[in-house]
């Protein structure tokens, strides 16, 4: 469930149709996956299939999960119901080796997407923030990449995904007397200029960074 959340993807559909579960103890995980996917920005909408009356969809439904998460005994009636949320959105994934080369092809895929999506406010920061994450990863991580770019509603969501488990920080910019100026440690604040939001999760053996950005709202 991790490695699907940290894709972000519009919709997740849980399968527990052939799940065996006579005490319905794993509903606290089915839970937790829920709780995991409301907290990501743009949200997560979960869709439940699990066997009418079964142990499983019988303590979610006591416990107001179906509000949130609705619950369906078939699979096409939960596809159906994770269609009506899915946005008319475009989606590129790129899978990238760990080269210098990397950042400018990624900027490239931006620049395509902006235009064809018809969102030119976007480009240039989308540009910055992807050329950020992916030079972080290439140096970093030094694994292959795989970048993911799609629109949600009118802003761009993007994240890179590498093979190293070490979640980025901030680092403190400031200088002590004496120590030279160094750019290294300055794509992340970057990022955290220019994109609307950024996070980063652990994704299987290695991470996932991503980073929304929306237009700057106007102000009077």
């Amino acid at each position: 469930m991790r490695k699907c959340l940290s894709e972000h993807p519009a919709t997740l559909v849980l399968d527990l149709r052939g799940l065996r579960d006579p005490h319905a103890e794993s509903v606290t995980t089915w839970m937790s996956c829920r709780h995991q996917a409301d907290a990501l920005t743009p949200r997560v909408q979960v869709v439940v299939c699990a066997a009418e009356h079964s142990p499983v969809a019988r303590r979610l439904g006591r416990t107001g999960v179906a509000s949130s998460a609705p619950v369906l005994p078939s699979l096409a009636q939960a596809r159906a119901a994770a269609a009506e949320w899915l946005p008319l959105t475009g989606r590129f994934q790129v899978h990238l080796e760990p080269e210098l080369v990397s950042s400018r092809v990624a900027r490239g895929v931006v620049t395509d997407a902006c235009t064809a999506w018809r969102m030119p406010e976007l480009c240039d920061r989308g540009r910055l923030v992807i050329s950020e994450l992916v030079a972080n990863a290439v140096e970093h991580a030094g694994t292959p990449v795989t970048m993911l770019l799609s629109r949600r509603g009118c802003g761009l969501h993007l994240a890179v995904r590498d093979g190293d488990p070490r979640l980025p920080q901030l680092c403190d910019l400031a200088r002590r007397p004496g120590e030279p100026l160094t750019v290294r440690g300055r794509g992340l604040h970057t990022v955290h200029a220019v994109a609307t939001l950024w996070g980063s999760m652990p994704s299987g053996s290695g991470k996932v960074v991503w980073a929304t950005v929306r237009p700057w709202r106007r102000t009077r």
